[in-house]
C-alpha cells in the first residue's frame, strides 16, 4: 500500500466472494456500516437493476433480492437516513431510443 497523505492509504483487498460486474453510472451509499450499490450500465451499455451489499468486515459482496425493487437504470441519486437508503430518479433508454427519466422514490430498509 502507498500512503496518500493525512493518514489515508489505498489497498486492494482480496474479496471473499464474487461481486457485481464492472459498471459505470452506478449509485452507491453507505448504510449501517455497509456499502450498498444499485444499477448502472454494464460493458454493453445495458442498464442494470441489481442491488449488492459490500460488508467491509467480511470483505464480501452479497446480492440483494426483493419482491419489489427499482427497475434497471443509471444515474439515480441515493442518500441515507438512520435506517434506510432512499433512491430517486435516474434514467434508462426506451425501446424507441429515447431516454426515459424516472421520478419514482424507493426505500431500502436495512436490517438491524
Amino acid at each position: 500500500p502507498s500512503s496518500d497523505g493525512d493518514g489515508f492509504t489505498w489497498t486492494l483487498p482480496a474479496v471473499a466472494s464474487n461481486g457485481p460486474c464492472g459498471r459505470s453510472f452506478v449509485s452507491v451509499v453507505s448504510l449501517k456500516g455497509q456499502l450498498v450499490l444499485f444499477g448502472g450500465k454494464d460493458g454493453t451499455n445495458a442498464p442494470l437493476g441489481d442491488t449488492w451489499v459490500f460488508d467491509a468486515d467480511k470483505i464480501a459482496w452479497t446480492p440483494i433480492s426483493s419482491a419489489a425493487s427499482p427497475s434497471a437504470r443509471i444515474s439515480s441519486m441515493v442518500v441515507r437516513d438512520d435506517s434506510a437508503a432512499l433512491l430517486f430518479g435516474g434514467c434508462a433508454d426506451s425501446a424507441d431510443n429515447t431516454q426515459r427519466r424516472f421520478d419514482d422514490l424507493w426505500l431500502l430498509h436495512a436490517k438491524n
